[in-house]
């Protein structure tokens, strides 16, 4: 199973009014198994607010790609970098104080492996402060 050894997250102001970019790169190594078998990941981003007891769940699937590993070449680990566009309210997370924002990687293969039968890598990445509200 592949395994996600970096993700940064990094918030800037967005292309419009109301927005931030959402950048995210990751570097993601396949094993032997996924290229020889060519295993594609289906890969998914969640915004999380990072808070003392519980974390809030500030948006899932604002960000989806696959990434495919092939038996054609070498097999070695894939860079990634992605963005997206969020509604800056979205980072709101904190009534008081500054929001913490963290991104969650998720991804899912159905190569095999795990309970449902699905295999399946995740991350998280730096938490990122600032005043969203």
């Amino acid at each position: 199973m592949a395994e996600i050894l970096t993700l940064n997250l990094e918030i800037t102001d967005g292309t419009s009014p109301g927005t931030k970019t959402i950048a995210y790169t990751y570097e993601i190594e396949p094993s032997q198994a996924d290229c020889a078998g060519n295993v594609s990941y289906k890969m998914e981003a969640e915004l999380i607010g990072v808070d003392i007891i519980f974390d809030d769940h500030l948006g899932s699937g604002l960000d989806a790609h696959d990434i495919v590993f092939t038996d054609r070449g070498p097999c070695e680990k894939k860079v990634v970098e992605r963005s997206f566009q969020t509604e800056t309210w979205r980072l709101d997370e904190d009534a008081f104080g500054k929001d913490e924002i963290q991104l969650k990687l998720t991804g899912k293969s159905d190569s095999g492996g795990g309970a449902s039968g699905t295999a399946g890598v995740e991350a998280k990445s730096n938490i990122v402060e600032g005043n969203f509200g």
